[in-house]
């Protein structure tokens, strides 16, 4: 009996495949391509109904996903847009950890190590005419926006990490393949 397979400690990086040829398919309706892996020499099929929809000898990129995960497949400019994004969303991240910390820093300070603040340490906030008069409007204490600035961090290394990510794979995908050739569209060789 053997062993079962052990999951990579990293996340999968997609392979090549060469669509090495195409027949028409006997017992379904479908033309098939094989697919032959340059790293292994391995082989696979893929079946569809548009006779043109891979070039024979066209490098493609496979990418395998665990079962939680979901590939993404975009072209050039949508990944620039997304990693774009990315880094739009790092920034408004560190600048809310900025002000959460600046606002704690601010802030005045609790007595004898305790987070209950006395009567006199209360932020006072003017009445304001155009709200309604049902409303308070309460400030975190200093230990409140401490924890906002630890939660904002958490999410900025989450964004920071996803961008690196999404730096990888569009490496990866923006059409270097492994024989040193590039790909200006999928299947297109230049």
């Amino acid at each position: 009996m053997s062993p079962a397979p052990l999951r990579p400690g990293r996340p999968l990086e997609p392979a090549t495949a060469t669509c090495a040829a195409m027949y028409l398919a006997d017992l379904v309706p479908a033309y098939a391509f094989v697919f032959r892996l340059p790293s292994t020499d391995s082989r696979f099929t893929i079946y569809t109904a548009n006779p043109d929809r891979y070039l024979i000898g066209a490098t493609y990129t496979l990418t395998l996903a665990e079962p939680a995960e979901r590939p993404l497949s975009l072209d050039p400019q949508d990944w620039e847009l997304l990693a774009h994004c990315l880094d739009l969303v790092a920034e408004r991240w560190a600048e809310a950890a900025e002000q959460a910390d600046t606002a704690a820093a601010k802030h005045p300070t609790t007595h004898l190590g305790t987070d209950v603040e006395t009567q006199h340490d209360a932020p006072t906030q003017p009445e304001q005419e155009s709200g309604p008069a049902d409303t308070i409007t309460v400030e975190p204490t200093a230990t409140g926006y401490r924890h906002m600035g630890r939660m904002f961090r958490d999410e900025l290394d989450r964004v920071q990490r996803l961008r690196r990510r999404v730096g990888q794979l569009a490496h990866t995908a923006d059409g270097e393949t492994t024989d040193g050739e590039t790909t200006r569209t999928e299947g297109e060789l230049s």
